[in-house]
């Protein structure tokens, strides 16, 4: 089985990569790193809570 290393996140006309050890990561432990800080700065406080869940 091949599990995917990267998956691609979309907000509006905007595209990102993030290897799935940086999502796990953020919802494991609640920190970002510098792959998901870029698609973090375009979500609203209220909406990154969302994404968590």
């Amino acid at each position: 089985m091949n599990a995917a290393k990267q998956i691609s996140l979309g907000h509006e006309d905007i595209n990102i990569v993030v290897s799935v050890s940086a999502l796990e990561n953020y919802l494991e432990n609640g920190e970002s790193n510098y792959e998901l800080a870029s698609y973090m700065l375009l979500l609203e406080g209220e909406q990154e809570g969302q994404y968590r869940e």
